[in-house]
């Protein structure tokens, strides 16, 4: 069976975030900018372990561009989603695009699709 692994660098600079993913072995490995895999001693929580599942979550992350690495046989799902006050808009395609003007709001299904994201930091004025 096929092995799927991708990476995704995100900023965080908010409250929490959490990353699931379901799927056969999966496997999630955040880590700061700094390179610091996070563990459970380092605020890293464990929210469901099961055979086809895994939800990890992280409060009050540290300010930075983090990295998400996922692991699973076969087909998967993927979800990160966290409370900040960072808006992003993101498309998806058939080839690698750093233009969202050439992107989609969905994936093609039964397809390979790359997803683009672009990150903005939400300023309040008084």
């Amino acid at each position: 069976m096929v092995r799927y692994c991708a990476v995704f660098t995100c900023p965080l600079n908010g409250y929490h975030y959490q990353a699931s993913l379901a799927g056969v072995r999966c496997i999630i490995i955040t880590s700061v900018a700094v390179g610091r895999v996070m563990t459970s001693k380092t605020g890293l929580t464990t929210l469901l372990e099961l055979r086809n599942a895994l939800i990890l979550n992280v409060k009050d992350p540290t300010p930075g561009l983090w990295t998400i690495e996922l692991s699973a046989q076969g087909a998967h799902t993927v979800r990160v989603t966290g409370l900040s006050s960072l808006d992003f808009v993101h498309g998806f395609s058939l080839k690698p695009t750093l233009a969202l003007s050439d992107t989609q709001q969905q994936p093609t299904k039964g397809s390979s699709n790359s997803c683009s994201d672009n990150f903005f930091l939400s300023v309040s004025h008084l």
